[in-house]
């Protein structure tokens, strides 16, 4: 017995030795670093003025919002676009699908999936991102990464964070290495949010973001911005930034350090988030989760962007746009809304179900309020431009510019079955092919169906 609890002894030290070593060459695993910014130039870097649009007319404005949702937002999304790639339209004496005429997508973790892809890709590459990554195997691939040997004792560094499993598997599977300089050539200009753990704001993945820490978004890995905007509390960590803020010459706009007692409170909170971030002794670095903590439609964007500018008129102006005649805002909303059923019995519910309703409260009455914003701002916008003195041919929107609100959400498929069918599809990052395919089409069934859109396509829809 001595001789077998020595032999014992032992192996157990040789284990202890060989956990030692594995943890500590695993220690020094550290998360991808943002580069640093050269020279602040607005002329340069991912902005929407400055992406080329030959064969896209500012006259036709179309711009998008996908929320999360993960892979059920991805696929609301996609069967959204696959149905508007269906949709020929004829503007300006040209036909083309009505994809070819979208300027700008605001997306939300999932839904950032789809919005990304469709910037690299196209219409036509909808079908493989189905087979890649919303139809796929990907959650049980990412679970096996998490847990294998190399990945689980990377953990242990305080600079590998529950966070890169993601990014890497996304990089693998869906970008391929690819960075926000492979998005500059053309639009949709993809507006991807995250939100910043020290503040509770939005932090989007644009170079105008980027700007106050000096940091170079066109070097930066698309899978990382969409991974930091797919960053579920307590399931990932944090995705962090370095901070060089101070180093390429940015220096704040003057509405930022002009602000008093006359300012909106909204606006004097955007100014101190953004000054923030030209504090480098306070905010050497930034951590990001998931962007449906601060906006899950991603639509208070444009609305905060309208209000500082001084209304819709000059918002057009400063984003360059001329001549918009026709604006068109489609929003896909795939959140999940709160259990019905759940008043329904004396029971007293679950810990399952009290988690997904702190999950889904929020998010459903934040969206509710966002969409009632928008839909007020879009009446505000109506009266404006018909009090502005709007001449001459870089005037940026028409007199006659009129408005199109179309919103595609899993809680407003019209079927009764169908829609509690998909209210019950769980918020992972893979489905079965039958919930993809169902989803899609019940995308496509919406928009068909919305009254703007089928205004819209009467006056620019192919003949």
């Amino acid at each position: 017995m001595k001789f077998h609890r020595a032999r014992a002894g032992r192996g157990g030290l040789r284990a202890a030795a060989l956990a030692t070593a594995l943890l500590a060459g695993c220690s020094t695993l550290h998360y991808p670093v943002n580069a640093p910014l050269d020279r602040y130039d607005p002329a340069q870097g991912y902005r929407l003025r400055n992406l080329a649009h030959p064969e896209n007319s500012d006259g036709l404005l179309v711009m998008m919002a996908f929320s999360g949702g993960g892979a059920r937002a991805a696929a609301l999304a996609e069967g959204t676009l696959e149905e508007l790639a269906r949709q020929e339209t004829v503007w300006d004496g040209k036909r083309k699908r009505f994809t070819d005429e979208i300027d700008v997508i605001t997306a939300v973790s999932g839904g950032a999936v789809t919005a990304a892809w469709f910037a690299l890709h196209g219409a036509e590459g909808l079908p493989e991102l189905d087979r890649r990554f919303v139809a796929s195997d990907f959650e049980h691939e990412l679970k096996e990464r998490a847990l294998s040997p190399g990945t689980f004792f990377g953990f242990t560094s305080p600079r590998y964070g529950r966070i890169e499993p993601l990014a890497e598997l996304l990089d693998e599977r869906l970008f391929e290495g690819k960075t926000f300089s492979a998005l500059a050539g053309r639009r949709p200009w993809v507006v991807i949010s995250a939100t910043d753990m020290a503040l509770g704001g939005r932090f989007e993945f644009t170079q105008d973001a980027f700007d106050p820490i000096c940091s170079d978004l066109s070097a930066y890995p698309i899978a990382r911005a969409v991974a930091a905007s797919s960053a579920v509390p307590l399931v990932f960590s944090p995705l962090t930034l370095w901070n060089y803020a101070g180093r390429c010459g940015y220096s704040p706009p003057a509405w930022t350090r002009n602000t008093g007692a006359d300012t909106p409170p909204r606006k004097r909170e955007l100014a101190r988030e953004l000054l923030s971030y030209t504090d480098l002794e306070q905010r050497p670095y930034i951590h990001l989760l998931d962007g449906g903590l601060a906006d899950n439609l991603g639509i208070r964007g444009l609305l905060e962007e309208v209000s500082f500018d001084g209304g819709f008129v000059e918002a057009m102006r400063a984003t360059g746009f001329r001549g918009v005649r026709k604006f068109v805002y489609i929003v896909v909303n795939a959140a999940r809304s709160p259990d019905p059923e759940i008043g329904k019995s004396g029971d007293v519910p679950s810990l399952a179900s009290v988690t997904r309703a702190v999950v889904t409260i929020p998010l459903a009455r934040y969206s509710f309020e966002s969409m009632e914003l928008l839909r007020a701002s879009i009446a505000e916008w109506r009266r404006e431009v018909r009090r502005a003195k709007l001449d001459g041919p870089d005037a940026p929107v028409a007199k006659d510019v009129d408005f199109y609100l179309v919103e595609v959400s899993l809680g407003d498929e019209p079927d009764a079955a169908e829609r509690e069918y998909l209210r019950e599809i769980p918020t992972g990052l893979q489905l079965t092919e039958e919930q993809s395919r169902r989803i899609r089409a019940s995308a496509a069934r919406q928009l068909r169906d919305s009254p703007d859109m089928k205004r819209l396509l009467s006056e620019i829809g192919a003949r």
